[in-house]
């Protein structure tokens, strides 16, 4: 039996109502599956080394947070309807693996979500109805797909390593996200391949198996995914550092 009373009474819960219990043990195991599917509740959890239910440390307000406040309103005053931008708002993508390749099952709490930093849609999204009748986000419609690195999460952003934690640069790419960039404000490590004020910008090849890359041109980055969008990567970080 897994340590704790988590997934015993979640189990019962989803057996008999159908609905899962907003009463959540920190401490408890949880598998990842049913960590993505936590139905919101105003906190942010995650999981330590050993599987346990714990609350998220909050984003480093410097390195991750304000580049997020200025990466979102960018975003959205270079692209007007019918295109809708969303940041740190969770969508049911339809393949989550974890960083060992295994393709994460379905969960007794409802639909497994991602929070991307930045999503951008090509319309107004669609909605997905979660057990406790509330609603998450539903992929339909994902143009474009940015994540922040940060201290905690960059080996996620980009399919690094062997952990039972979300592969998003795989899971992204399954779920038929046809653009990923990647922007990093100051992640300085051997295995980290974007230098610090550096980014990456992916899109899906012709053939929808893997990522290339596209190439700036002066530091302007051209959206395929998206016609007319043009990214000021070094007028990004200017702003960011600007006080």
């Amino acid at each position: 039996m897994l340590p704790g009373s988590f997934k015993e009474r979640y189990t019962q819960d989803a057996m008999t109502t159908g609905l899962a219990s907003d009463r959540y043990q920190l401490g408890s195991y949880i598998d990842l599956a049913d960590l993505l599917a936590i139905p919101p509740d105003g906190n942010r959890y995650s999981r330590d080394e050993a599987g346990r239910l714990i609350l998220m440390s909050p984003d480093d307000a410097r390195f991750h947070g304000f580049p997020l406040c200025i990466l979102a309103p960018l975003l959205r005053g270079l692209l007007t309807r019918p295109y809708r931008v969303l940041h740190e708002r969770s969508i049911a993508f339809s393949h989550i693996y974890n960083l060992r390749g295994k393709l994460l099952r379905e969960s007794f709490l409802g639909p497994k979500t991602l929070a991307p930093d930045v999503a951008c849609f090509g319309r107004k999204p669609g909605y997905v109805r979660t057990p406790r009748g509330g609603t998450d986000f539903a992929p339909d419609g994902v143009l474009l797909v940015v994540e922040i690195l940060s201290r905690d999460t960059w080996r996620q952003d980009l399919g690094l390593g062997r952990a039972d934690k979300v592969d998003k640069m795989r899971s992204y790419l399954e779920s038929g996200v046809p653009e990923y960039w990647l922007l990093n404000p100051a992640v300085r490590h051997s295995s980290c391949t974007i230098p610090p004020r550096g980014g990456l910008f992916l899109a899906r090849n012709a053939q929808g198996t893997g990522w290339e890359e596209i190439r700036s041109e002066k530091e302007i980055v051209r959206s395929r995914a998206i016609p007319g969008l043009a990214f000021d990567l070094a007028a990004y970080w200017r702003e960011c550092e600007e006080d």
